[in-house]
């Protein structure tokens, strides 16, 4: 009996630990036709992946749809080790996987907001398309990059910054940084 006994506390320890390594967080949606003010739903998605990184925490997931953005993202939160905010683009069903586009043979030609989700500057010399300095543990997948100064900017000024997972990011058309210094990009 007391052998009995042990070994179901045994697995309902082992359970515990278990279920305490995986916990997950809230999953919000990015659409092009969405607002801001919206619950972030997938009925009710968000307008800008900027709001959207405003609102994630450790842990949550944020699917932006295939589409034409306007905006110079400011990713504004860390996520965790065990926990971190997830980034995924996505072409018509959230999860899907758009095109890896280095495999293409026509790469240049390629980019297309109906693919997976585009952010597009004014002009080369102005903006930072996805700005990560001093953030840490944010995994961001599926996202093309264009016609800004910079397309990604990472790292920052202490040696926490960093532990991001980029996956199938494409940056195309940009750099001329000669008319505005950095330190008044605002928007791309």
């Amino acid at each position: 009996m007391l052998l009995q006994l042990f070994k179901e506390t045994q697995v309902v320890m082992l359970f515990t630990l278990v279920s305490i390594n995986y916990s997950f967080g809230n999953v919000y949606y990015v659409d092009t036709n969405g607002n801001d003010s919206n619950s972030g739903s997938l009925a009710q998605p968000w307008k800008t992946l900027t709001y959207a990184s405003t609102i994630a925490s450790p842990g949550d997931t944020v699917y932006v749809k295939a589409g034409l953005y306007t905006e110079n993202v400011v990713f504004s939160k860390n996520g965790t080790t065990n926990s971190p905010i997830v980034f995924l683009g996505y072409k018509t069903t959230p999860g899907d996987q758009p095109p890896i586009l280095v495999n293409d043979s026509t790469f240049p030609s390629a980019f297309n907001s109906v693919d997976m989700p585009t952010f597009i500057g004014i002009n080369r010399s102005f903006g930072i398309g996805f700005n990560c300095q001093n953030r840490r543990f944010l995994v961001i997948k599926n996202f093309q990059i264009q016609n800004c100064a910079y397309g990604f900017l990472a790292g920052g000024t202490s040696q926490d910054a960093g532990n991001l997972v980029l996956d199938n990011i494409n940056v195309m058309s940009v750099g001329d940084i000669s008319i505005i210094p950095l330190q008044n990009q605002t928007t791309c």
